[in-house]
């Protein structure tokens, strides 16, 4: 954790941007994939279907920092 605080701009920018890259790169790999074996339904639902699972984690963790932040607010209030 200690390295991170010491990279430049550049590199962070570069980190931020990799898996938007990685997605782009997928989604095309993907489209190609399920246009030449005629399975476009199943290709998206299968896609929907991993992007519907992860929306619960993705809400635990805003939970998470939405309850800490509450509690630093409550602090603060006191």
């Amino acid at each position: 954790m200690e390295n991170f605080k010491k990279l430049n701009s550049f590199s962070i920018g570069v980190l931020y941007t990799l898996p938007f890259i990685v997605g782009a790169v997928s989604l095309l790999i993907i489209s190609r994939h399920s246009d030449s074996v005629r399975e476009r339904r199943l290709q998206a639902a299968g896609a929907m279907l991993l992007g519907g699972s992860c929306i619960p984690f993705g809400q635990m963790e805003r939970k998470a920092t939405q309850s800490d932040s509450r509690l630093e607010f409550s602090l603060e209030g006191t």
